[in-house]
């Protein structure tokens, strides 16, 4: 009898690999949840424009919410310092590691 192949991965696709055991936790689990999208959409519209931009001079629509002092080193989601910025700030941001 058979064997079913086994269904390739979507990141890799590969059949057999270890992304998933690599995948950081889901958002909620990592305390992005209900209570964060709340408190978010909140920030933004207290903020709706981009801080990096409208120090230029710019009015670009903030979109996204950054935390000043990183979660990930143990800072909290919720006691933090946050940024409201758009997009393409808060890529740049990030990918500096800030």
């Amino acid at each position: 009898m058979p064997t079913s192949a086994r269904k390739a991965c979507s990141r890799c696709l590969k059949a057999d690999c270890d992304c998933k055991k690599d995948r950081r936790p889901s958002s909620a689990k990592r305390g992005y949840g209900y209570r964060w999208n709340k408190f978010r959409l909140q920030l933004l519209a207290a903020e709706p424009c981009c801080k990096i931009c409208l120090e230029s001079g710019d009015t670009t629509e903030a979109t996204q919410v950054h935390h000043v002092h990183k979660v990930s080193d143990g800072h909290d989601v919720f006691d933090n310092e946050f940024w409201c910025l758009c997009a393409s700030c808060h890529s740049k941001l990030t990918a500096q590691g800030l």
